[in-house]
């Protein structure tokens, strides 16, 4: 359980992550993209560290506009105004898709659109070799 007043703080620290934020002096500092991407999924996609670990590139579509949204209404959603987040085998079931806040979608887009060439890695619940979205310099960011 975590106090309001150290969540408050915790969700203005990630929603306002700036590159000064980060260390510069030592040579294994990540992009500023790769750690607001990280730090938006886990503040907004209530997964565990494990499950965002083993994200893997794609794994985040949007819902367009013109969809109907399902009542009595002539509403559409808005464009872009649902991000689906595909989350992967885990401990207790199955890859599934769950829908998160958007700000989560745009940072995992960011940190693809930088995100250097890696080559596929093996996924050790799967054991097939993919290509894990928070991998730098050829080997998968930390679950810790």
């Amino acid at each position: 359980m975590i106090a309001d007043d150290i969540w408050a703080k915790l969700l203005w620290a990630g929603l306002n992550l700036d590159p000064t934020d980060l260390p510069t002096s030592d040579n294994r500092t990540y992009p500023v993209e790769l750690i607001r991407a990280i730090t938006l999924a886990w503040l907004f996609a209530g997964q565990r560290s494990d499950e965002i670990a083993r994200f893997r590139i794609g794994c985040i579509r949007w819902q367009h506009e013109g969809i109907p949204i399902p009542s009595d209404s002539d509403d559409v959603l808005a464009q872009d105004a649902v991000c689906l987040l595909e989350v992967p085998t885990h401990k207790t079931g199955t890859m599934f898709t769950k829908p998160v806040d958007p700000l989560v979608g745009k940072a995992i887009e960011a940190w693809q659109a930088v995100r250097p060439e890696q080559p596929p890695i093996l996924d050790s619940k799967t054991n097939d070799y993919v290509h894990f979205l928070f991998a730098y310099r050829a080997r998968r960011v930390s679950k810790q």
